[in-house]
């Protein structure tokens, strides 16, 4: 019965998180779609500023592009992570004096979640195209595979050994 727990452990353990993986990268999970309660504020852009990699290995390369906004409303500090499309055309254009709208989530203004973006009513990137570039549902299959591959090779483990 001793030998039973570690596996039956591991189980419970290892088991809802493979399956949240697999139902996740299937879009069954509900967790997969773009926030429906996003945050918007309206301004202009006061200052703008690059964040870059200052690490050996990746040369200065572009992270963040980061802006301040001082809105009627309410304002704050956002940054537009280089994974999302054209940062560094949107460095160059982005202007103090910008007229700008930004949807966002996250309750603490020091760290919001950038995820829509228009400037002088153009608009730089989407909700949806955000969520595209951010959601990996192949990643959270792979996932879910090699737990349940992990799982499968401590049973089959257990019931080599267990003599009962």
């Amino acid at each position: 019965m001793r030998q039973c727990l570690g596996p039956l452990f591991l189980t419970f353990l290892f088991g809802p998180l493979a399956l949240w993986l697999a139902l996740n990268g299937l879009g069954l999970a509900g967790f997969t779609s773009v926030p429906t309660q996003l945050r918007e504020v309206h301004g202009v852009i006061v200052s703008v500023w690059a964040d870059c990699c200052h690490r050996a290995n990746c040369n200065g390369s572009l992270v963040a592009v980061n802006f301040l906004i001082r809105g009627s409303d309410s304002g704050g500090q956002f940054s537009y992570p280089a994974d999302l499309p054209n940062p560094y055309d949107l460095l160059a254009s982005m202007q103090p004096g910008t007229p700008a709208r930004v949807l966002y989530t996250g309750t603490d203004a020091n760290s919001p979640t950038l995820w829509g973006l228009t400037l002088n009513g153009r608009s730089i990137v989407e909700p949806a195209d955000v969520y595209r570039i951010r959601h990996h549902p192949v990643l959270d299959l792979i996932g879910s595979v090699c737990f349940s591959l992990v799982l499968a090779g401590v049973w089959s483990k257990h019931a080599k050994t267990d003599p009962d």
